[in-house]
Parts: C-alpha cells; sequence; structure tokens
C-alpha cells in the first residue's frame, strides 16, 4: 500500500533534498505503483523528484 506522502517521513525526505543542492532526486519504484507515486508527487510542490520503476523477478 502506498502511504499519502503528505503525511509520512517521506514528505520530510523530499522536504529536505529540495532545500540541497542536489539537481534531481529520483523515487524508485515497482512498476505496479509508477502511476501512484508519481500522481502523488505531482500534487506537491516538488520539483526534483521524478519516478522511475523497477522490474520485479517472478
Amino acid at each position: 500500500m502506498f502511504l499519502p506522502i503528505d503525511s509520512t517521513i517521506i514528505d520530510r525526505i523530499f522536504a529536505s533534498r529540495e532545500d540541497d543542492d542536489r539537481s534531481e532526486v529520483v523515487v524508485s519504484t515497482n512498476e505496479c505503483v509508477v502511476q501512484t507515486v508519481q500522481d502523488s508527487l505531482e500534487a506537491t510542490e516538488f520539483e526534483k523528484s521524478t519516478v522511475s520503476a523497477c522490474t520485479v523477478a517472478a
């Protein structure tokens, strides 16, 4: 289950990365939840974060 970004430690981690000199923050997650993560990130003020998918072998 994906936890809401606005109420978890993930939010605090992303916020701290927005304030430093990194140019990008990549979020890697399972393919099945990429769209959920992307939609959640787009609903925030975080500009550096992008999502990449990991393929899980069966």
